[in-house]
């Protein structure tokens, strides 16, 4: 359930406009992982659980509810600049509760975990505006993710200085992670020109990352856990351009380049293999473009329309965290970010409130190694069982929209 209760000041030519609100959120999750193989658990001589799983857990349930109040008010100082000044406070509240057992689970695991969080993200930003068709700005804001609980895990993870929870200096999985946060600083312009028919947008950011909610991998008991850990940024830029030639053909192209890495290495102890070291990068393409044309033209005695959208990201070759052999997440299968393309089509008419329109997604049907999860992973190998993750094939569809 989401709610939101908003009053916005009713006089565009006013000195001072403002926005002032309420927010009211309520989401409940429930997850369900079993995995049941009576052959393979006989095979193994593991005791039968429920009549063969390996693995069997009862839905976890996840409620998170949040109530926030937001403010923002946009003050002109002089005729050409702006400066804005924003705040929202929330209230922010978590419940998990988990329960799951089987024979790679030891003895059923059951737990409750709660979090409540109280986060305050504020919001300054200046514009300028040259004349109608130009406008530069600054912002500085901070944002936040909310936090949670972490349930417990199984007896193969305890068991001394050796064992899973043991090598990396910790007697139990900690019973909650807090929210992390982010604070951005960007700089832009947004123009228009040739009467309005070319759009033109710049931007140029960093963002600081602190407290990341990372997962700490426990391979020898088959588990994890998510922890506040370490610290990143990322530096980039994007530009935005559009173009309508006619009444006909609209046509536009974005590109974005970012370099996100970590700034601090993380050891959850003295003799344990890192989590991430000082100058791994995030996982992400360090640039992508997309392309897009569009032509609306009469069919009949309909408005119809033709889309094309084509999207790239590059590959890439900085080093993050699963390719360090210093790190406990590095594994000899672990991918690159590869390159990635991606086409889609769509064509449709609309009529009296109607859009019936026929589509065409990822049309050269590519399937890039997006991503590689192992069953059970070690630096020398694990098994050889691997899941990767890629695309939707090529898929063929039909949409009808009714607006009224």
């Amino acid at each position: 359930w989401t709610e939101e209760l908003r009053l916005e000041s009713a006089h565009g030519d006013a000195r001072a406009q403002w926005t002032a609100g309420l927010f009211f959120q309520r989401a409940h999750e429930d997850t369900i992982e079993n995995v049941y193989d009576p052959a393979l658990v006989a095979q193994l001589g593991f005791p039968l659980y429920k009549g063969g799983y390996l693995y069997y857990q009862e839905p976890f349930s996840a409620l998170d509810s949040q109530v926030a109040a937001f403010g923002q008010i946009d003050l002109r100082l002089a005729n050409p600049l702006t400066l804005t000044l924003g705040l929202r406070y929330g209230d922010t509240g978590y419940t998990g509760r988990s329960f799951y057992a089987g024979p790679v689970v030891g003895p059923p695991v059951s737990s409750t975990g709660t979090l409540w969080e109280h986060p305050l993200t504020p919001k300054v930003g200046l514009s300028y505006r040259v004349d109608p068709d130009t406008l530069f700005y600054a912002s500085v804001a901070k944002g936040y993710r909310v936090g949670g609980a972490n349930p417990a895990v199984g007896q193969y993870c305890y068991g001394g200085p050796g064992s899973a929870l043991g090598s990396i200096g910790l007697s139990q999985v900690p019973s909650k992670y807090d929210s992390d946060n982010v604070w951005s600083y960007e700089i832009g312009s947004k123009t228009s020109f040739a009467d309005g028919r070319a759009l033109l947008d710049a931007s140029a950011y960093i963002i600081k990352w602190k407290d990341i909610q990372q997962n700490v991998a426990l391979n020898a008991c088959r588990s994890q856990f998510p922890a506040n850990l370490g610290t990143a940024e990322s530096r980039g830029f994007d530009l935005q351009a559009e173009f309508k030639f006619n009444r006909t053909l609209t046509a536009g192209a974005t590109f974005g380049l970012t370099d996100a890495y970590y700034t601090r290495t993380v050891k959850l102890a003295p003799t344990a293999l890192s989590i991430v070291q000082e100058g791994d990068h995030i996982a992400g393409s360090p640039w992508k473009a997309n392309l897009f044309s569009q032509a609306s033209f009469p069919l009949l005695v309909y408005d119809a329309y033709a889309r094309i959208d084509f999207q790239y990201a590059a590959q890439q070759s900085d080093v993050v965290p699963a390719q360090n052999p210093l790190d406990g997440r590095f594994g000899l299968w672990s991918p690159a970010v590869p390159v990635q393309s991606y086409t889609s089509l769509r064509t449709g008419v609309k009529w009296r409130g109607f859009d019936a329109s026929v589509f065409v997604q990822n049309l050269f049907d590519t399937h890039p190694r997006l991503t590689v999860n192992q069953d059970v992973a070690s630096p020398s190998g694990g098994t050889p069982l691997l899941y990767v993750i890629t695309w939707r094939p090529r898929t063929v569809g039909l949409t009808l929209t009714y607006h009224h």
